[in-house]
C-alpha cells in the first residue's frame, strides 16, 4: 500500500487538466479580450493558471523559460511573450513543462492544449485552444476564436480549404506546474 502523503505530493506537481478545461468552458465568451481578435493564447494561459494551477515562472519577458502575467498598470509590458503568443507558449510548454505530445484526436482529454498553424504562417503556431471534452473522438474545445465553444472537427472543416487552410495541429498535455 502506498503512502497517501507521497501520492498527494506527486499529484500536486501536475497541472490539473480537468480544472483547466472547466475554467476554459465556463469563461469562453464571457471574459473580455485583452488583445482584440488575437487573444487566444492569453485565454489559454489564464485557463492553465486559474483552472489548472500552473505556476508562473518569472524571467525576462522575452525568454522562453518565462511564463507570467503582469497585472501592474504601470508596466510597459503586460505579459511575458510565452503567456500571450501561441508559438511561444508551445515552445515554453515543450521545453519547460514536461508535456506529453498527443498524436491522435481520440487520445485527447480535457485540459490538453491545441495549437494551430495555417499554410501561410511558415510553420508557426498562431492559434491555441483548450480541449474541454472528448466523446468518442468528437473533441470539444473552448477558445477565444471564431466561436467560444466549438469542436476540433468544426474548426478543421471551416479551415480545410481556401487560400490559407490549416496545415498542422499540435496537441500538448502540460504536466509540470
Amino acid at each position: 500500500m502506498s503512502d497517501p502523503s507521497t501520492a498527494g505530493a506527486l499529484t500536486a506537481s501536475y497541472v490539473n487538466g480537468s480544472g483547466t478545461a472547466s475554467w476554459a468552458w465556463n469563461n469562453a465568451g464571457r471574459i473580455p479580450r485583452e488583445y482584440g481578435r488575437n487573444d487566444c493564447t492569453n485565454f489559454v494561459s489564464k485557463a492553465l493558471y486559474n483552472g489548472g494551477g500552473m505556476k508562473m515562472r518569472h524571467w525576462a519577458y522575452w525568454q522562453d523559460r518565462a511564463w507570467w502575467r503582469n497585472t501592474s498598470w504601470t508596466s510597459w509590458k503586460k505579459n511575458s511573450h510565452t503567456w500571450s503568443g501561441a508559438q511561444n507558449l508551445f515552445t515554453h510548454l515543450l521545453d519547460y513543462r514536461q508535456p506529453g505530445y498527443v498524436n491522435r484526436a481520440y487520445n485527447l482529454r480535457p485540459g490538453d492544449i491545441l495549437f494551430f498553424s495555417w499554410k501561410k504562417d511558415n510553420d508557426v503556431f498562431n492559434h491555441a485552444a483548450v480541449v474541454t471534452g472528448n466523446n468518442h473522438g468528437v473533441v470539444s474545445v473552448a477558445q477565444h476564436g471564431y466561436s467560444a465553444h466549438d469542436t476540433l472537427q468544426g474548426i478543421m472543416a471551416r479551415h480545410r480549404t481556401g487560400p490559407n487552410p490549416i496545415e498542422e495541429v499540435g496537441a500538448l498535455r502540460p504536466r509540470s506546474r
